[in-house]
């Protein structure tokens, strides 16, 4: 039914240590995946996994081509040891193998990615561009999986309310929510997605707020705000932009609730402590 592929340095380091390098590996995944036949992948820290659809010879080339160009766009130095491919034997196997690669953070404990670029699961949950051929082959090939349960992996409840973005703290995270859109964690730059990302955001933003509001969340002036607001969005990016506010916007939510409730707990533990005299 396909194969698990496993993919490490020959030095076993972390393969993309920084941000820019976080961000420039996410992308050569995104595109091989999309236009291979990949059903999901991960990049934990010093390995990544792939589960390839494919025979073993396509699984191979789709190894070497994602390790050639990965080591060619970071400049890593050793190189990769040959990819490892374990066979996927049937329904069961495959449905098991998604899901591990998928929580691999959780598997490893790993905390440095807490919006998962590392990830495709964003793309799988139309939260992140690039992942509509991955979508396709999880709806052929795994029917059973549900989309709640994979908004859940991201605390998300899949939800994109009518009212986003009308509360000042909701707009002040558009910005931060249409880089993630493009498995980045800012706007900054001049490739092509991001300049489309930036329009998308522009767009939402002006439908409920004043440009010099818009401008201000997205670190940019009026007067591009208003230039680009008469400039058409791309109607795919512009829902992939507001899925990921949706998604921000209630994570966001979540952790003001809990810091609040966090609070209270302390303030009733000294008031308790205080009539105790301890």
């Amino acid at each position: 039914m396909g194969w698990h592929v496993t993919f490490r340095l020959w030095s076993d380091r972390v393969i993309a240590a920084g941000e820019a390098e976080l961000v420039a590996a996410v992308e050569v995944l995104t595109r091989v995946a999309a236009e291979d036949e990949v059903l999901d992948w991960h990049l934990a820290d010093t390995h990544g996994h792939l589960l390839h659809l494919g025979d073993r010879r396509a699984a191979g080339r789709t190894a070497s081509r994602l390790q050639v160009a990965l080591h060619r766009r970071l400049r890593l130095a050793g190189g990769f040891q040959p990819a490892r491919f374990t066979p996927v034997r049937d329904q069961r196997h495959l449905a098991s193998a998604f899901w591990y690669i998928l929580r691999q953070a959780d598997h490893h404990g790993l905390v440095g990615d807490p919006w998962a670029l590392g990830s495709c699961l964003p793309g799988l949950v139309g939260v992140r561009w690039g992942g509509a051929p991955l979508r396709e082959r999880l709806a052929r090939q795994l029917p059973r999986v549900r989309e709640e349960e994979l908004c859940a992996q991201l605390g998300w409840s899949g939800m994109v309310p009518l009212s986003l973005g009308e509360e000042a703290e909701e707009l002040g995270l558009l910005g931060e929510a249409a880089a993630l859109a493009v498995g980045r964690l800012s706007l900054e730059g001049r490739r092509r997605e991001v300049v489309v990302a930036r329009r998308a955001a522009v767009a939402l933003g002006l439908q409920v707020a004043r440009p010099v509001e818009v401008a201000r969340v997205l670190g940019v002036d009026r007067a591009t705000v208003c230039r680009r607001g008469r400039q058409e969005p791309d109607p795919g990016m512009l829902a992939v932009v507001r899925a990921s506010w949706a998604w921000r916007c209630e994570v966001e939510a979540a952790r003001r609730e809990e810091a609040a409730a966090g609070a209270a707990g302390l303030g009733e533990w000294r008031r308790v402590r205080g009539r105790s005299g301890g």
